[in-house]
């Protein structure tokens, strides 16, 4: 969501991609078939659904947090430290803190709306209070503004602590490490796979809380520090674009072989190494796939897609409280839930691009 070398073919198409990817995952989560702690569950609930969401929290943030790495990199290099610092409080801190209490406030009457929703259809157990009892003001969706400025900091104070020379021989083991885009899956996944094996989950649950979740950070550090590795390869995405046909078949097979594992933790079974080792597999699979297919179809954005990345941030930050708006207006509506679920998405995208567009010219 962080602004990239515009000559980097295909990144800004990512990053548009993905953020589109994230609107179409929030806007399914009233439509699972799959009862979880959501404002609110759709009459018209259908299995597609499921995958969907499933299949895009595997990889879209992920994703944003590569970009966002990469993009920090280079930043440092061009601007040193002291524009790295200005430019990641105007990107990142102002954008959170000016976001941060209208958009809790706005979940939380959204999320105690749906409780009464809820209530009237007799279900108001499975929709937990969005605020915690001791602090009305909630990270919400705004955690990735919250952690990636963490990451960002704590990035600089690495890169800072190693030097030039230490930066340049990690980079150099790891190009040895990596030679292959399908190694790269294989050896990035490992410290995912351990943070899944911690959590003793298939997939992290968004933190909402303004402690940094150590696990949560070690998650998403990697793939922010891959991003940083990516920024001194010039050759890596190039790479990836060749290896787009493997990484995409890799992908859909680590998906489809982490179903029976879904099936089971919809029983409350702790999922197994294996599970886990194959969920991280998935993930990175197709993270690389979004960036390598990105630079081999759409080296050059379209006008709408290049509109996307360049308000991705701002379209990430009003997306939700529209998003859930939107839900609880459809929840009983007799309509069949895949024309529902268009409607809401392309509502919430068209809206939240409309929103973004006013806050970059106002800011």
């Amino acid at each position: 969501m962080t602004a990239v070398a515009s000559d980097e073919p295909g990144l800004a198409s990512a990053r548009g991609l993905a953020i589109v990817g994230v609107v179409l995952g929030h806007a399914a989560l009233s439509f699972l078939a799959t009862p979880i702690g959501w404002a609110v569950r759709d009459d018209a609930r259908w299995l597609g659904a499921d995958a969907i969401v499933w299949i895009l929290r595997q990889f879209l943030m992920p994703a944003f947090f590569v970009v966002a790495g990469l993009a920090a990199a280079r930043l440092l290099d061009v601007r040193g430290v002291g524009g790295y610092l200005r430019q990641r409080a105007r990107r990142i801190a102002l954008p959170l803190a000016l976001a941060l209490v209208p958009v809790s406030l706005a979940m939380n009457a959204l999320w105690d709306w749906g409780r009464t929703l809820a209530a009237r259809a007799a279900v108001a157990e499975t929709v937990p209070r969005l605020r915690a009892s001791t602090a009305p003001v909630t990270l919400a969706h705004l955690w990735f503004l919250y952690y990636l400025l963490a990451l960002s900091l704590a990035a600089l104070a690495i890169a800072l602590a190693l030097g030039p020379r230490r930066r340049r021989g990690v980079t150099a083991a790891l190009d040895a490490l990596t030679a292959r885009p399908l190694a790269t899956v294989v050896l990035a996944s490992l410290p995912t796979w351990a943070c899944l094996q911690v959590d003793g989950t298939l997939q992290l649950d968004t933190p909402l809380g303004f402690a940094i979740d150590p696990v949560v950070a070690g998650y998403f550090g990697w793939f922010f520090a891959w991003g940083w590795w990516l920024a001194r390869r010039r050759a890596g995405l190039a790479a990836l674009a060749r290896a787009v046909p493997g990484l995409l078949a890799l992908a859909v097979a680590a998906t489809a072989a982490a179903i029976p594992a879904l099936l089971a933790a919809r029983d409350g079974d702790r999922p197994s190494a294996l599970a886990t080792a194959v969920c991280a597999l998935g993930s990175w699979a197709w993270v690389l796939a979004l960036l390598g297919g990105a630079r081999r179809w759409l080296p050059v954005a379209p006008r709408w897609l290049a509109r996307c990345a360049d308000d991705s941030l701002w379209i990430y930050v009003a997306h939700l409280p529209l998003v859930v708006l939107l839900q609880l207006g459809a929840a009983h509506l007799a309509a069949p839930g895949p024309l529902e679920y268009a409607g809401i998405a392309a509502a919430a995208l068209a809206g939240s691009a409309l929103i973004a567009r006013g806050l970059r010219r106002a800011l």
